[in-house]
């Protein structure tokens, strides 16, 4: 699938996932944050390093120096269990330099109707499905135009197995794996003016959040 369609009516198609060794949905399940909590932590996230990008710098630098030579991470997802990564310390140190030169953008307003959307998705997903498209076949894009978000630009990301706003957005920033960066770019779009979240139980990956974008 493309990362974008480029027109008025923009698609980000692209999702990211944490690829671990271990019991990780066990792991991350017994600790079950507070999901109401958390969607508003991730907006909150996505403004601190929307308005300024740099704050992220040491987010990153910290993860890297938790990464062993070959980017594995011990107990990175959960006790006796290595989080494994696809390019290794390589695409952290990318978006570090990244981060550096990126200006600030505007902070997103918080949408009901966009987080309802997204809600939806992470509901739809607890069962270990992963992807854009829902279980009844519809697209993001669809799932919005239901929740009344329409003739507008539009944009989701999804991140697997994150426990904190913070490794959700930090995860989205690096873009492990995804050569397009297509994550990183959804946050730091000039034009997103509002944006909603949605987060739930995921029987693989212990965790699933949602993110949806949208111009006014």
């Amino acid at each position: 699938m493309p990362d974008s369609m480029p027109d008025s009516t923009v698609e980000t198609v692209v999702s990211s996932m944490d690829v671990s060794v271990g019991s990780s949905a066990q792991a991350q399940i017994a600790l079950r944050p507070d999901w109401s909590t958390l969607e508003q932590q991730i907006l909150a996230e996505h403004n601190r390093v929307r308005q300024n990008p740099q704050s992220y710098i040491p987010v990153l630098e910290a993860y890297l120096s938790s990464m062993t030579a070959d980017g594995h991470i011990i107990h990175g997802c959960g006790q006796n269990c290595v989080l494994t990564t696809r390019e290794g310390r390589g695409a952290v140190e990318e978006a570090i330099a990244f981060l550096r030169q990126q200006p600030a953008m505007g902070a997103l307003d918080a949408s009901t109707q966009v987080a309802r959307a997204a809600k939806s998705h992470a509901r739809d997903q607890r069962g270990g499905a992963t992807g854009h498209v829902g279980s009844d076949g519809t697209s993001f894009s669809q799932r919005l135009s239901q929740f009344g978000v329409e003739n507008t630009a539009i944009g989701e990301n999804i991140a697997y197995g994150a426990q904190s706003a913070e490794q959700v957005v930090m995860n989205l920033i690096v873009d492990d794996g995804v050569p397009s960066r297509g994550h990183r770019t959804n946050i730091f779009a000039p034009n997103w003016a509002v944006a909603g979240t949605g987060c739930g139980d995921h029987a693989t990956y212990g965790t699933v959040c949602v993110v949806n974008y949208a111009t006014r």
